[in-house]
């Protein structure tokens, strides 16, 4: 992407502040003048790159352990971007060693204090909440913004720590049920893009439970909602129900950030992973603080966990992910579309199988040497049964082939 100016956050990571300089020097060093914001979440890049219509960038590892790190890029507009949109051209340039030259600079900008004051012109709440940040970058925001727009806010694990002192900065709830009484929970994974609720009487909301509650409020009576493929019929029949129309994407933020960009009917997306959009409320990027203001906004106005006890149920597995090395990964698809090969198959993302009760999807992980599996169906029993099969399919295969 040519462009004359780059917007830069980074989390706490012990090693980000240095990368996040190294990188800033390396674009001021092409002619490229950074706008450095600081210790802030991710989706704070992502609201520079679609207000400022300018690239974007966050130096994070979002909630892998200590040792990691790494870079999300937006690109203008606030698309994540993809391999297949830019990141392979990035490579390129770095295995060139071909770099522009040039006398840019680095100027510090309110990157966090610009995206606060966009979120919190959106909601009203007088909701008590509690957030669990994780030790993570969004504890800051996240408290500013519940604040702004009502909301009764205290935060556990705030402070930026990038040794993860209390636990892992993934969105497990277990830890917050210990600080919740009776108040609306939220936890943040490590860059805050990710979000899991605890609705007062009703307990842990499902990723699928949240889309669904997520999607009523942004449709209008049109519009589409874009779920990838692991989600529950929960989500497709709030979706018709309430007038839109129901996508599909592969599984990863990049691919459904890119699919969203390219259709403006869309005005919510959503992951199993808790990666959630809003375009049609002005956010076209995966929020985490976004979406716990819009939770504490709809707890104020409605009772959440009657209108969660009220949401169409389907049993579902949860998500398996055996072991698989990534060059044996493509092989267990084309097995397992010979073994159900009686069935009507999917094959946007690994391969989805369909049975007249439900459906099993296996498909490559796209971040680890794992293979995941996840069904659904009309009663428990065939959840258990067809997830065991599956498994029992996948495993025998890798063994055999290791």
């Amino acid at each position: 992407i040519d462009a004359d100016r780059v917007a830069l956050v980074r989390d706490g990571r012990k090693h980000s502040k240095r990368h996040a300089q190294a990188f800033a020097n390396g674009l001021k060093s092409t002619g490229i003048e950074v706008l450095l914001g600081g210790l802030e979440p991710t989706p704070v890049a992502y609201h520079a790159a679609w207000s400022r219509d300018i690239p974007a960038a966050a130096v994070t590892a979002s909630h892998n352990p200590p040792e990691y790190t790494g870079v999300k890029f937006a690109s203008p507009g606030g698309a994540a971007l993809s391999r297949e949109a830019g990141m392979a051209g990035v490579q390129g340039n770095y295995e060139s060693k071909d770099f522009d030259r040039g006398g840019g600079e680095i100027t510090e900008a309110n990157l966090g204090g610009e995206y606060a004051g966009h979120l919190s012109t959106e909601f009203e709440s007088d909701a008590e909440v509690v957030v669990d940040a994780g030790n993570g970058a969004g504890g800051k925001r996240a408290k500013q913004v519940l604040e702004r727009i009502g909301c009764d806010v205290r935060v556990v694990n705030a402070e930026p720590d990038g040794s993860f002192p209390d636990h892992l900065p993934d969105t497990e709830t277990e830890k917050l049920k210990e600080e919740t009484e009776g108040e609306l929970g939220i936890v943040l994974d490590g860059d805050a893009d990710r979000a899991a609720f605890l609705v007062p009487d009703y307990g842990e909301v499902s990723p699928d439970e949240a889309m669904a509650l997520f999607a009523e409020r942004c449709l209008d009576g049109d519009g589409a909602v874009l779920a990838d493929l692991r989600s529950s019929k929960t989500v497709r029949e709030t979706v018709e129900h309430n007038g839109g129309k129901y996508l599909e994407s592969r599984v990863g933020h990049t691919f459904i950030s890119e699919r969203l960009h390219r259709n403006n009917e869309i005005v919510f997306a959503g992951e199993l992973s808790g990666h959630y959009y809003f375009p049609g409320l002005e956010a076209p990027w995966d929020d985490g603080i976004f979406a716990a203001a819009l939770m504490a906004d709809m707890h104020s106005a409605s009772d959440l966990a009657e209108r969660l006890q009220d949401l169409p149920r389907h049993p579902a597995s949860p998500e398996v992910r055996p072991d698989c090395p990534h060059d044996l990964k493509q092989d267990v698809i084309e097995h397992l579309k010979q073994e159900y090969s009686d069935h009507e198959l999917s094959t946007r993302d690994g391969v989805k199988v369909h049975f007249e009760d439900g459906w099993l999807l296996v498909r490559p992980s796209n971040t680890s040497p794992r293979m995941s599996i996840r069904c659904e169906f009309d009663n428990q029993e065939r959840v258990d049964e067809v997830l065991e099969q599956a498994k029992e399919i996948v495993n025998e295969y890798i063994a055999e082939n290791t």
